[in-house]
């Protein structure tokens, strides 16, 4: 997760060959101003706008242009390319989106869950099988998985910890700690606040 300064807008012209100051900011899956989270698919840009009645967050649902460069910008002191027309990037047509507003602030590992609550549309398998491998249970909710996969004889978790606290590995299996290149490592019971683990489990 990243932490990152509220830089506002300046609209003032800037000098020959100066930029303004950005004020738009890239986002994966959520962002989280004050007491509000605004959770997303696909919507990958935002920034901070300040008002009179209080701070406010903006989310761009879709970034078009119609040159590829311009010169005539008040935030760029010159053009950043060659003058081109550029019509199709102006993403004419039907977009969808989809949003979900929070209120209320809450811990980081709950914003994380948000995310990958709406990232990540539930996996139903039809049928019966002897093949089933034991479930493998994560028993504390902080920590969270990024990836999984079968490695070998053996499936590979990788797991990191959002919150501002140590937090605790309570797996329901056996596990050994390895590296991302897949290298043994000493034990670890517990994840430091933004560390990432990998870990390996028998198949």
């Amino acid at each position: 997760m990243a932490t990152r300064p509220v830089v506002y807008q300046d609209n003032q012209r800037v000098l020959p060959n100066k930029e303004a100051k950005v004020s738009v900011n890239p986002s994966q899956s959520f962002v989280t101003a004050g007491a509000v989270q605004v959770t997303h698919l696909g919507v990958t840009e935002y920034r901070v706008v300040e008002a009179q009645a209080g701070d406010e967050l903006a989310m761009t649902l879709l970034r078009s242009v119609g040159w590829l460069s311009r010169r005539d910008f008040s935030t760029r002191g010159n053009g950043a390319g060659p003058d081109l027309p550029t019509p199709e990037a102006q993403c004419l047509g039907e977009h969808d989106y989809r949003l979900r507003v929070h209120l209320g602030r809450v811990e980081s590992e709950v914003q994380c869950q948000r995310a990958e609550g709406l990232r990540y549309a539930p996996m139903l398998v039809k049928g019966h099988s002897n093949a089933w491998l034991e479930p493998v249970k994560l028993g504390n909710a902080a920590l969270q998985v990024s990836a999984l996969r079968k490695v070998g004889n053996e499936l590979e978790m990788r797991i990191w910890n959002p919150s501002k606290r140590v937090q605790s590995i309570e797996l329901s299996r056996e596990y050994k700690v390895v590296n991302f290149i897949g290298e043994a490592q000493p034990m670890l019971t517990q994840v430091e606040p933004n560390q990432i683990v990998t870990l390996r489990l028998p198949a």
